[in-house]
This record gives structure tokens, sequence and C-alpha cells, in this order.
């Protein structure tokens, strides 16, 4: 299948396409490619070829009817290829696309009559049915285009300054922000009700509930990490003090409550016992954002530059390096399963398996720089990318070298939020909009 379509076949270390699935994934993307790319076997004898029925008969010559469902798949391939947005690609995957595009433009063109018109009289007959095959095959691509579809239901307007960061409660009514202002906000997204608090004396880079509990977390330029309660966010009511530079990033435990890590740009991460207000270790390898490994938090994923570290927790030792990104990596998310991580740089998009230390898939970008991502909460092949003003979605299961973007913001989206209980995704963008989509 892969190989049809000109898709990497994932790493043997995991199937991403399967494990996904597993770890929790509705599915909705699940029977994206379906049975449509399926071959009829040439090498059967003909009283066992499947013979597909066109205009109510079934025809004979296995041989052409092969002919002509490859050139229906065909037809299906590069009608859809015209609804997403082209990206560069491999030498040998563009050679192989070129020799797609080459035998379906000739279908395109209006030769599929001439097409079916060669052999026997039962091929010429097949023609009739052409007006039916293609409702079929457009039927098949709006399917597929529903099916990477995304639109917005609700949005404010936050602040007065850029917006750098968002992080759903854990039962997804709550929404953090923060950015430029320097301020907090907390939206109810099902009352509509905001609040606000301030305490850092400088930009806020990142926010982070704690998993389960109104208590979230926020990292500034001031150095510090400040603790906050939701329910009464006036004020944070706990402050961690003690690195030295900005403070780029932070991330709860999904597991160990009081466990709490951050970064800062001297590459410096820490890990605090929140309920102390002590930092218990400190080392090296992450300067512009911590994310912990979901479900497990066994791992700690970390970038900096242009790489990408694994820690194991319990020992702070790197377990795999990620290298790839030509420019500076400016986010990271983890899938669902804990099994897969997304990066993206200004240049690209990358998908790797965190086990087999590889990279599964990558996505170019064509100028408009990448600057966020997230996994879809219920489309878990799915992965937001956020660029100027475009929201872009991809899923290299279908196709690995394209995304279907929608214009979302009138800035840079700097920063996503998923909330798996309401199937939602939240982004924020330097023109001060918080925006909620499904």
């Amino acid at each position: 299948m892969f190989d049809k379509l000109n898709f990497p076949a994932p790493a043997s270390s995991g199937d991403f396409n399967r494990v996904l699935i597993q770890a929790g994934s509705s599915g909705k993307d699940a029977g994206m490619l379906g049975d449509k790319n399926k071959r009829t076997p040439k090498n059967l004898p003909d009283d066992k070829q499947i013979l597909a029925p066109i205009g109510g008969k079934q025809m004979k010559d296995s041989g052409k009817q092969i002919a002509v469902q490859e050139q229906a798949n065909q037809l299906r391939l590069q009608s859809s290829n015209k609804s997403g947005r082209k990206r560069k690609t491999s030498s040998i995957s563009l050679a192989a696309v070129g020799k797609e595009k080459a035998t379906t433009d000739r279908i395109m063109n209006g030769n599929i009559d001439s097409y079916l018109s060669r052999g026997d009289a039962g091929l010429i007959a097949a023609s009739n049915s052409l007006a039916a095959l293609r409702k079929s095959i457009a039927a098949c691509i709006e399917s597929d285009r529903k099916g990477i579809t995304i639109k917005e239901i609700g949005s404010l307007h936050a602040t007065k300054s850029k917006l750098l960061c968002c992080h759903f409660h854990s039962q997804g009514k709550l929404l953090a922000t923060a950015g430029h202002e320097r301020k907090v906000v907390i939206w109810d997204v099902e009352n509509s009700d905001v609040k606000c608090g301030e305490g850092h004396a400088h930009l806020i880079t990142d926010i982070r509930f704690r998993p389960n509990s109104m208590v979230f977390a926020s990292s500034s330029f001031d150095r510090t990490v400040m603790l906050w309660d939701a329910a009464k966010p006036s004020n944070p009511f706990k402050s961690l003090v003690g690195h030295a530079e900005h403070v780029m990033s932070t991330d709860f435990h999904p597991t160990k409550a009081g466990l709490l890590s951050s970064c800062d740009s001297n590459d410096e991460i820490r890990l605090w016992d929140v309920d102390e207000g002590d930092c218990k270790l400190i080392f090296k390898g992450g300067s512009r954002q911590v994310r912990f490994q979901p479900r497990f938090g066994n791992l700690l994923a970390s970038s900096t530059g242009n790489v990408i570290n694994i820690f194991d927790v319990e020992t702070n030792s790197i377990q795999q390096k990620f290298e790839g990104h030509v420019r500076d990596v400016r986010s990271i998310c983890w899938d669902m399963s804990g099994n897969f991580l997304a990066s993206v740089s200004e240049d690209s998009a990358r998908i790797w398996c965190v086990s087999g230390g590889k990279c599964l898939h990558e996505l170019c970008s064509s100028g408009n720089k990448f600057q966020s991502c997230t996994f879809h909460p219920d489309r878990a092949q799915l992965l937001a990318i956020g660029s100027h003003e475009l929201l872009e979605l991809w899923n290299p299961m279908y196709q690995s070298h394209r995304t279907w973007p929608h214009r979302a913001h009138d800035d840079i989206i700097s920063s996503f939020a998923d909330s798996p209980p309401t199937g939602t995704i939240a982004s924020v963008s330097h023109d001060q909009y918080i925006k909620i989509w499904q």
C-alpha cells in the first residue's frame, strides 16, 4: 500500500497507524485509505479473477479490467491531490508521482473513452458507465476531503499583546493562555467566563495545568516559574526561583503530581518538587521546550537548537537524540500513546518513533515557516501545524508530502493545545486571539 501511494513505510520498531489507533483514537482516519487502492492480482487464472461490475455487467477480460481499475484509482488520486497543498519531497517520490501524473493527465484530458476502446467490444461498452465511475470517484474524494477538515467553533480576543502559549485543563472546560502582556487568562469555554491574573515581571513563555487539578504553572522571561489556582487566578500562590536565564518552558509529570520540569535559555533543565518548592535535579539538554511523555512519564522530551533529546526521567540520561532539522526546533508534542513525537522547525515537520529512534515522516515547509504543532485528539494520525496565518492539517499516512491549509489567524500561530475529552484543539496567535477548533 505504501509503495503504491509513495508513502514511506513505518519503521520496524512500530507501526505508526496501528499503535495510534490502539492508544485510544476514535479511528476517524483509520479508514481513510480503506480498500480503494487494492489491485486485482494479475497472476490468478481467469476463473479466479475479481470482476468489477460496470454498467450492470461483469467483464470477462480480466487483464483489461485491471487496466480500468488502475486508471480509476489514478484518476481518484490525481483529483484528490488537487485539493491538497503540494510539498517538497524526495526525488524518488517525485519521479513516481510524475509517472502517475503523466498517465492521469491523459485521462483527465478526455482520453478515457479512447483508452477503454482498446481491445474487445466489452471494454467499448464499459465506456458507457464513465459518468457513473466519475461520480463514484468524486464521492470518494469528497469523503476524504471531509475527513481532513476542521472548523472554528469559538474565539476570544484575549489580550492587547501577542499570545505565546495555551493549555487545556484535563476535563477540557478551562483553557489557560498567556503571552507578552504578562498576565494569565483563564477562559471557561463552556460558560464563556474569563478570569485574569498578574504576577510575572516579564512576558510569559509557557503555561501548563497539573493533571486533574485546578493548579497550573507558568514560565517567564523573569527567570521564575509560578504556580496558580485557576479557580482564583488573580495572583500566583507560589514562585519557583533558581534559573539564571529566561525560563522558556515548563510541564507537569502525568502521574507524579508534585513533579514539575522547566528549562531555560542557557540549556538548563530543572526538576522541581512543587509541594516543597525545591529543585531536586539540574541537568543540561533543553533550551526551548520540555514535555513529559503522556500516560507514563518515564521519558522527558526537550528541544535545544535543532536537536531533540529524550531523557530517562529516573536517571536523567539521554536515551535518544533526534537530529535532522536544519533550523531550530520551535515546538514538540507527543501523541496520546506516548510512542511517537512530532517536532516542527521553520523548515520542516517530522514524526519520530521514540523507541526506534527513527524519523518516520518528514514534511518540508514551502516558504510559510512552521511554528507550532499538536496531534488531533480525535484523529490521532492528524497533525495540526501552525504557521503565519495558517493552520495546516497533515496526515502522513494519507498524503505524506501535502497539507490541507486553513486560514485561521491574522498573524503567527504560536501555540496549540488539545483536549481529548472534548475532541477540540485551541490555537493562540500573535493577533491576540484564542480560537477553538473541531
